[in-house]
């Protein structure tokens, strides 16, 4: 018949320059469809005949009834071709008219295709009427695929390359939706044809496996989805841990740091809570990685980051501040309550005995800087300003010493009061002699 060559060639032509974007052939094989296909369709509401479907088309020779062409091949025809001419259209409009013309188009082939399979004459003939080929049917439908491999759309795109919960249940639910029924039914009807069920079990069986198909199917799914789901959640955690904690010492990173004290600090000034901050700065830090190497260097950090994390509440935030340096951020601590902190943090961190990668055992000493929040402070960055100015009085007074405001004045403390040359009184709390 001339309808499967004819269609096929041009199918072919249009789908090799649609692949290759030549727009100007993809158009000009459309418009031959849509032509063909119009022409048709006026035939059928005049009554008028061109002669193409003798000139063009294969008769069977019967009535004249019978060497026209199908409705459903015309309109298919008119819908392929519709579909390729506006495919390469930038107008949002022609998008939406192609894949709408596309998605017709093989759902009319896949009725045909249904009715071959059946042998329901229906789905693929409307009366006397020249029915659709097979041929033609198959041809429609590659056709139409085709179309969509060419120019996918996201959609398209998403279900076929994602791993989100949408896309892995549209991959499964939606070929089964499609071979469960078609499958079953096609066995029904066979059953039927050879006598060896009677249609009331024949139906009720067509009913009962369908059910069970479709729940195993969404068994499946939710199992997928659900695993699918826990590996995103697992790789979130990840992420969420990697983005907020320093990879060295499991501490919390510098951003968490910020993003925590603005959050006490919002907190203290809305229920008129203290604030303190505590700066340590490990001590001639330097010496340790120049002499005994930057591996013990990193061991180094991560016994403090340990001592640190022993030494405060689980209220507290460790957080590594950026090289040697820590920081602990103290919720609802005044000035002597942090100096208090700081000092028992300096004296385990003087205490504990670390051991290099040669064997040998040394041990660092600290510094440590106190910021407390007052009505003037008035970002983190103040609060760590003010802290980190109480850290150099501490170095300057001869390092492993604790130094904070003058309103600090923890008992039983070896306390030197001196005046900073702005005027300000300070205090710097060293440990005790012996």
């Amino acid at each position: 018949m001339w309808v499967p060559a004819v269609h096929v060639l041009v199918t072919a032509a249009a789908l090799l320059a649609a692949a290759r974007r030549n727009a100007a052939l993809t158009r000009a094989c459309g418009t031959i469809l849509v032509a063909v296909g119009s022409l048709k369709m006026i035939e059928y509401g005049t009554g008028w005949s061109s002669g193409v479907d003798t000139s063009l088309f294969h008769a069977t020779g019967r009535d004249a009834l019978s060497s026209r062409i199908a409705p459903n091949t015309v309109v298919a025809f008119t819908l392929l071709g519709l579909a390729l001419a506006t495919l390469d259209l930038s107008a949002a409009w022609a998008r939406w008219i192609s894949r709408s013309s596309a998605l017709f188009c093989l759902g009319i082939s896949t009725v045909a295709l249904f009715g071959y399979a059946y042998s329901v004459r229906r789905l693929y003939s409307v009366g006397a009427l020249l029915p659709m080929s097979f041929p033609t049917a198959i041809v429609f439908f590659v056709g139409t695929i085709g179309l969509a491999a060419t120019r996918p759309s996201p959609l398209l795109v998403s279900l076929v390359t994602e791993d989100g919960p949408g896309s892995i249940a549209g991959r499964r639910l939606l070929p089964a939706s499609f071979l469960i029924p078609a499958t079953l039914g096609w066995v029904r009807l066979e059953c039927e044809r050879v006598g060896m069920f009677p249609t009331e079990l024949s139906g009720a069986l067509f009913v009962t496996l369908n059910i069970v198909c479709t729940a195993a199917m969404l068994t499946w799914t939710v199992i997928a989805l659900n695993r699918a789901d826990r590996e995103q959640r697992r790789l979130v955690h990840e992420l969420v841990v990697m983005a907020s904690t320093d990879a060295l010492t499991g501490t919390a990173n510098r951003r968490t740091l910020l993003a925590r004290m603005q959050v006490e600090m919002e907190r203290a000034r809305r229920h008129g809570t203290p604030l303190s901050l505590a700066l340590i700065d490990a001590d001639h830090f330097k010496r340790v990685n120049d002499q005994r190497g930057h591996v013990t260097g990193d061991l180094t950090l991560q016994r403090i980051a340990n001592v640190l994390q022993r030494t405060t509440r689980s209220v507290d935030l460790v957080a590594r501040f950026g090289g040697e340096e820590f920081c602990i951020l103290l919720p609802d601590t005044q000035a002597a309550g942090a100096l208090i902190v700081a000092e028992r943090v300096r004296a385990a961190i003087a205490a504990e005995v670390l051991t290099a990668v040669d064997g040998a055992e040394f041990s660092v000493t600290c510094s440590i800087g106190l910021g407390v929040l007052a009505a003037e402070t008035a970002s983190a960055e103040d609060l760590l300003q003010a802290a980190d100015a109480c850290l150099y009085r501490a170095k300057d007074a001869g390092r492993n010493r604790c130094a904070g405001p003058t309103d600090a004045v923890p008992p039983a403390a070896d306390r030197v009061s001196h005046v900073e040359p702005d005027g300000r009184q300070a205090l710097v709390l060293r440990s005790a002699p012996g």
